[in-house]
């Protein structure tokens, strides 16, 4: 049996290399619990000033970033100095995303159409873009100089140029979405694809970054429950809970999905091992599907001391991390072996898993 933790935010905790931590956030504290990757223990907390909504770690600058949705304001914390700092926005602080350099972070009011240019380097406010529509997602592509993003009642994707916050393009979307909304994108871990996700029950489209244009579709799935990359970008998994089935796709041949049995109430995919493994989580079944990526086909289950949620990937592969609830927990899973090798008490039900670097995950 899983009990919960108590564990108080630590002044001691030294935090060199950020890629050797796992970071565990719960919206219900305003402290983010601190696990060894190395010796899957928890070494400390981190307080944060507010019980976030949503958290993003950059491991280029050693920051992590938190907004609890509703203010005008994010946090950021510098991890080996512990300096924490309050940026105040002329908008709610509803979104954040990062750039892949890992100072350039997009800060937006979903509702009220703005976005914020930030340099997380120099603790500065580049730029607003505003006057937009209610917002659906936003990404950096291109080395961070363009910012895709998707919004309420259009029907493409407007390409806004970073260093003058001026629309520049529009993507239209592919075949049979032309009329339809975009509700999510998902840059591929190469940054040379965007994968978008339709209202509607359209197959996804697939983006090709430097040409500006929609080169794909993937096969005829309604991706209604998400898109996910595998680290490397050779395989694109889209669960369909309506049917309990995976839908695999390789990532050169995206007409064609290999179709798996699965389970109701899917939630995160990982792959691992080298995308030699792919892990699904069920929630209500409270287990991992295992599928074998070589063989493309199931490999049994593993059960879990609670109820799965979204976690991460370690940087080389050979980890992963599942926040849990019901009760607070963090299961770690080992790559190789396909089995759950610790499952470590949390304070409070965890918001997310994040690893620093990890192992090239889509949302």
């Amino acid at each position: 049996m899983v009990q919960r933790a108590s564990i108080q935010a630590s002044s001691s905790l030294i935090i060199d290399d950020v890629s050797r931590f796992v970071f565990v956030p719960s919206s219900e504290q305003s402290v983010v619990t601190v696990v060894d990757g190395g010796s899957n223990e928890v070494v400390g907390a981190l307080a944060i000033g507010c019980s976030p909504q949503q958290v993003i770690i950059s491991r280029p600058e050693a920051k992590l970033i938190a907004t609890d949705g509703r203010s005008t304001w994010f946090v950021t914390l510098d991890l080996p100095g512990r300096r924490m700092e309050r940026i105040n926005l002329p908008h709610r602080a509803e979104r954040l995303t990062l750039g892949a350099n890992g100072w350039l972070l997009a800060v937006a009011d979903l509702a009220g159409g703005k976005i914020s240019l930030f340099d997380l380097r120099r603790g500065s406010l580049l730029r607003t873009i505003d006057g937009l529509p209610p917002l659906r997602d936003m990404l950096f592509v291109d080395q961070d100089g363009y910012l895709f993003v998707a919004a309420k009642d259009w029907t493409g994707v407007a390409v806004f140029d970073v260093n003058t916050a001026v629309l520049t393009q529009w993507i239209q979307p592919f075949r049979s979405a032309a009329r339809s909304q975009i509700v999510a994108m998902a840059r591929t871990p190469n940054g040379r694809t965007v994968v978008v996700r339709f209202e509607g029950g359209y197959p996804p489209g697939i983006i090709d970054v430097q040409s500006r244009q929609t080169i794909a579709e993937l096969g005829r799935i309604a991706a209604t429950d998400g898109v996910v990359s595998s680290g490397t970008g050779a395989y694109f998994f889209v669960p369909d809970n309506a049917t309990s089935t995976l839908n695999v796709f390789r990532g050169d041949q995206p007409a064609s999905a290999t179709m798996l049995p699965a389970s109701t109430g899917m939630g995160a995919v990982y792959s691992a091992w080298l995308d030699s493994v792919a892990f699904v989580a069920s929630v209500p079944r409270r287990q991992l599907l295992i599928y074998d990526l070589d063989r493309l086909r199931p490999e049994g289950t593993l059960d879990l001391a609670g109820v799965p949620r979204q976690g991460g990937v370690s940087a080389d592969s050979t980890k992963v991390y599942v926040p849990l609830n019901d009760p607070p927990a963090l299961a770690i899973v080992d790559g190789q072996s396909r089995r759950v090798v610790a499952t470590v008490p949390m304070p409070a039900t965890p918001l997310a898993a994040i690893v620093p670097g990890g192992w090239g995950l889509c949302h």
